[in-house]
Order: structure tokens, then C-alpha cells, then sequence
């Protein structure tokens, strides 16, 4: 599984892994990112937070279908907050992308919460 840090730093504009400069900056606005996706519902419900790049996706939330929304949302949401795109067209579709992944996200928690449900 991938680090959440080298994600997000290749999602805001193909920052390499070994480029440190940003790493302060990116760090904070991933962490402001799953603290959203916490108040959506995903991840552990204490929370969770990054340091650096030892820090990888299912430390976050478990290998699932669930995941496959995280990821892209959360790098969406630390590029639209590191590096926004000065295009409004583009930042207008960023944004939609969010708003969806949000949507998406919410609906399959509902899905997992009503399988849980029924299995009780």
C-alpha cells in the first residue's frame, strides 16, 4: 500500500518522493483533508493525523471499496488547497470532483452501515 504523503505530493503537481522542501505544507493541508474525511465518516473515529510518509492508506481506513474514494479525495482536496489551479474551468471541475467524491463517500458508508446492519 502507497504512503498517503507521496500520493498527495504526486497529486499536487508530480512532487518526487525525495523532495522534501514542501513536505510542512502538504503534510498539514493532507491532515486538514482526513480530518473532513473523518467528519464524513471515514477513518477512526479518534481521528488521524500523518508526520511524514510512513503513514499509508490502510492506516487510515481498511483495504475496501470505501478506500477507492478516499484516496482521490483526499489528494483532490490537498491540491485544491496547496496548488489551486489558476483555470476556473479547472478549479470549477476539481471542486465538482470533490463534491462528488463526498457524495460517493457518503453513500458508501451508508451501503457498508446497512450491510453491517443486516448481518446483525
Amino acid at each position: 500500500m502507497s504512503s498517503i504523503l507521496i500520493d498527495a505530493k504526486k497529486m499536487v503537481g508530480g512532487i518526487t518522493e525525495d523532495y522534501l522542501h514542501f513536505d510542512t505544507d502538504i503534510i498539514m493541508y493532507t491532515n486538514m483533508a482526513l480530518a473532513t474525511a473523518t467528519q464524513l465518516g471515514v477513518g477512526p473515529k479518534s481521528g488521524f493525523s500523518i508526520s511524514g510518509s510512513e503513514s499509508v492508506w490502510t492506516d487510515f481506513i481498511p483495504e475496501s471499496a470505501l478506500l477507492q474514494f478516499v484516496k482521490p479525495y483526499i489528494c483532490a482536496k490537498v491540491k485544491l488547497s496547496f496548488d489551486p489551479p489558476s483555470n476556473s474551468a479547472v478549479l470549477d471541475a476539481l471542486k465538482n470532483m470533490i463534491a462528488e467524491s463526498e457524495w460517493r463517500i457518503l453513500a458508501e458508508i451508508e451501503i457498508q452501515n446497512s450491510i453491517v446492519s443486516e448481518e446483525v
